[in-house]
């Protein structure tokens, strides 16, 4: 795959997280769409896209156990304190985007911990991408989930474990349901997306895949990029090619 160096999107400056991709996860735990493309389009190197939660997704035992312990945090303390505000600090770090687990259990955290925040919302409605048959795909994820979530819940003490507990009493506190593939629970965190980011007064984007690049360009100030876009193979391109088709002045304030 090869990139035109005019078409990547400027340089990520500021403090803390800029762009958080707040939908719920892909069923069935799968990398996303959205964080694949950014994946290919931002150099690893710049250390600007945090690892996904999503199988093969990168996420760190000490990423999972920070998680489990601001979800914690949350339930037992719902006002926003100075303890879980430094739990969320060390957990998203000096990434600038974030995308769906862990960003979409903490979407009010991230309004009041970064202001200048914007939130991009996936709704999981496209018509015509790839995820057109998400009801279908949710029949097999639905069961599945249930046999896998029941032997972790087994190995208690596992970051596992102890994640899916915590992220399950979360879940059923704010919708009312754990199942996170559920049709529903997507339905519920959308609408709580959308009403924080109203409260807040943060910019929100609702997008699907169908929408693509464009949308998504004009939202965060970059120039549109031509490739299509689900830019990215399941296997990342190489570092050489990487380095030879991303120029690196342009993240060079991504770790700033």
């Amino acid at each position: 795959m090869t990139r035109q160096t005019a078409n990547c999107p400027p340089y990520l400056s500021g403090n803390g997280v800029l762009v958080a991709v707040v939908g719920m996860p892909d069923p069935p735990s799968e990398l996303s769409a959205i964080y694949r493309a950014l994946d290919g389009l931002i150099p690893r190197v710049y250390n600007a896209l945090m690892p996904s939660m999503a199988k093969k997704g990168g996420f760190t035992y000490d990423q999972f156990l920070l998680t489990s312990s601001a979800m914690r945090q949350r339930l037992s303390e719902p006002e926003l304190n100075s303890h879980r505000r430094r739990t969320l600090r060390e957990l998203f770090g000096s990434y600038k985007i974030v995308t769906e687990a862990p960003a979409c259990y903490f979407v009010e955290e991230l309004c009041d911990i970064y202001p200048n925040v914007r939130l991009i919302l996936n709704t999981r409605a496209p018509s015509a991408g790839p995820w057109r048959h998400y009801k279908a795909k949710s029949l097999l994820a639905i069961p599945g989930q249930a046999v896998a979530h029941g032997f972790n819940r087994l190995a208690v003490g596992s970051e596992t474990g102890v994640y899916v507990a915590s992220r399950d009493h979360l879940l059923k506190e704010r919708y009312g349901m754990s199942l996170i593939h559920h049709p529903k629970l997507f339905e519920r965190h959308n609408a709580w997306v959308r009403r924080v980011a109203k409260e807040k007064n943060v910019k929100l984007l609702e997008w699907n895949e169908d929408d693509g690049w464009e949308p998504l360009c004009e939202f965060l100030g970059w120039e549109e990029l031509s490739c299509g876009f689900r830019m990215t193979p399941r296997k990342r391109p190489t570092a050489p090619v990487r380095a030879l088709t991303v120029p690196r002045k342009i993240f060079r304030t991504a770790t700033a």
